[in-house]
């Protein structure tokens, strides 16, 4: 699927370059016209945003001081699809969650429980990696 958005991405830059606006900067219309094209296709395979029951976190968890850039992607690229859209056009893309609930069509409200929701996701996939790492020092002691 990605192969395939990235593909109708460059059709669609290259049949718009003329309309492209030089007082622009070039790399935020291409990334603009890009997550459109993915968001176009995924209302078009009909994805449902589909509520996952909340996720409970132990408060007294302490977070890992060292994650390397390697397992925080692998962290994000595990978030179910109705966390995982709204994260990274809030998180990477830079987008409001007023800008975020237009292209999704959701309220904003939504877009921040997401968001929110997602972070918890990847808090909670950090903390049991931690545990896991500890309890496997720990049969080595």
């Amino acid at each position: 699927m990605a192969k395939d958005y990235l593909q109708d991405s460059w059709l669609r830059i290259y049949n718009n370059l003329g309309k492209y606006d030089k007082s622009r900067p070039f790399e935020s219309w291409i990334r603009k016209i890009t997550v459109n094209v993915c968001l176009k296709n995924l209302r078009d395979q009909r994805t449902k945003f589909e509520e996952l029951e909340d996720i409970k976190i132990d408060a007294t968890e302490t977070p890992i001081e060292k994650l390397n850039n390697e397992d925080l992607m692998r962290f994000v690229n595990s978030l179910p699809p109705v966390f995982k859209v709204v994260f990274n056009l809030y998180v990477i893309d830079g987008y409001s969650h007023k800008e975020i609930a237009e292209l999704l069509d959701i309220s904003e409200a939504t877009s921040r429980s997401k968001l929110l929701r997602g972070r918890k996701w990847i808090q909670q996939k950090i903390y049991s990696q931690s545990n896991k790492e500890h309890e496997l020092y720990r049969s080595f002691e």
